[in-house]
């Protein structure tokens, strides 16, 4: 029997309404996987965003921590080295102190005859000036003088007393050439060769 016009449209309707719901859940699952997909990457984006903040956050902190560790160990170096000065400088400025009292030691007079060779070797002269600290020339007899001109083959001369420092200053006659062997210019001559062995005994690593 053949369906009537109104029974057609119906179905026709049916079918196009069928196909259209199919497609609209075509579509709507369509765009539930986009979506997901979308949540899906997003979400891998903010682990990995996350992961790259925590990461630059440690590198930073270890950075900051090896920063801060670094100006530690140079701050307590300086101090160190600072500390060393001190000590030293302490010790040497004892040391100096008590030079005034050395010509009253025993062995004085030796000492004092080889600073005295020592300036006329070093000064290279005909003649030498010596002048001492009023101390040691009462050590220094004309004798001993002249035995040592006589060794030397120098004529030598005794100037006047020295107004500080202990020991010797050798001069030739016009003052051009001086060579001071005080034991103060000792001192200081060897005050760098000095540093490590000193400060090696003060923390007690010498012998």
């Amino acid at each position: 029997m053949l369906k009537s016009l109104d029974e057609r449209i119906t179905e026709l309707t049916r079918s196009i309404l069928d196909e259209a719901k199919s497609d609209v859940e075509k579509i709507q699952a369509e765009a539930k996987q986009k979506e997901s997909e979308i949540l899906k990457r997003g979400k891998l984006q903010a682990e990995q965003l996350h992961t790259e903040i925590l990461e630059k956050a440690r590198r930073d902190a270890e950075l900051r921590k090896e920063e801060r560790l670094a100006e530690i160990t140079v701050k307590a170096r300086v101090e160190a080295y600072e500390r060393r000065e001190q000590l030293l400088e302490a010790t040497f400025e004892a040391v100096r102190k008590r030079l005034p009292r050395v010509p009253d030691e025993p062995g004085y007079l030796d000492a004092l005859m080889d600073l005295m060779r020592e300036a006329i070797q070093q000064l290279q002269s005909e003649k030498a000036i010596l002048r001492f600290d009023a101390a040691s020339r009462k050590l220094t007899g004309e004798e001993a003088i002249n035995e040592l001109g006589a060794e030397f083959g120098v004529e030598l001369m005794i100037g006047e007393d020295l107004s500080e420092d202990i020991g010797v200053v050798a001069q030739d006659e016009k003052g051009h050439r001086i060579f001071e062997n005080t034991l103060e210019k000792r001192l200081e001559r060897q005050m760098e060769r000095l540093r490590t062995t000193v400060f090696s005994i003060l923390i007690g690593e010498g012998s």
